[in-house]
């Protein structure tokens, strides 16, 4: 991925986080209870409803099964067929969405700090996402592995996949 592109995928993620903090939700997170996890609960919610507040009802109910995990928001029809076609993968997290997350926004971090710098902020990042996915087990796989390969680059080991693949299979 070019440098360009992660200029660009940064900006969408700045006008979803600009939807999400700006578009009127009936009941949005209350930020002293930020710890608690109602808190990310609500903030799903309100990232679903910034969802279906700009898209159609099935795109809105994909983009969220794709970003957040949730099947619920799916329409029964075109859940049904998802089902009946084998693409309700695409419909789940998984360790894809990781990839998809992190990629881009170690491209975007990398133009402004060291390399071994932006693994922090990225490690945290990929930690939060799995919170608000729910830590459903194919992204808490995905984070672990994304983890400990971005801690041996930090320590300037070379990653063994194989080695952490099986560390991850054995949590």
């Amino acid at each position: 991925m070019t440098k360009r592109n992660s200029i660009n995928y940064f900006l969408v993620l700045i006008l979803i986080v600009r939807i999400l903090l700006f578009s009127n939700t009936s009941n949005p997170p209350d930020p002293s209870n930020f710890s608690s996890p109602s808190a990310f609960t609500s903030l799903q919610q309100r990232l679903d409803l910034a969802f279906a507040s700009y898209l159609p009802n099935r795109e809105a109910g994909l983009l969220s099964g794709i970003v957040l995990g949730t099947k619920k928001s799916l329409p029964t029809k075109l859940y049904q067929q998802m089902i009946q076609t084998g693409t309700i993968h695409i419909a789940v997290a998984s360790g894809m969405n990781i990839t998809l997350l992190i990629t881009p926004l170690f491209n975007f971090l990398t133009l402004f700090l060291n390399r071994k710098v932006a693994l922090v902020p990225l490690t945290i990042l990929i930690w939060f996402y799995a919170l608000l996915s729910g830590f459903q087990a194919p992204i808490v796989r995905a984070s672990l592995m994304a983890s400990l390969l971005y801690l041996s680059q930090e320590f300037g080991r070379k990653a063994d996949s194989l080695r952490i693949l099986i560390m991850t299979g054995y949590v």
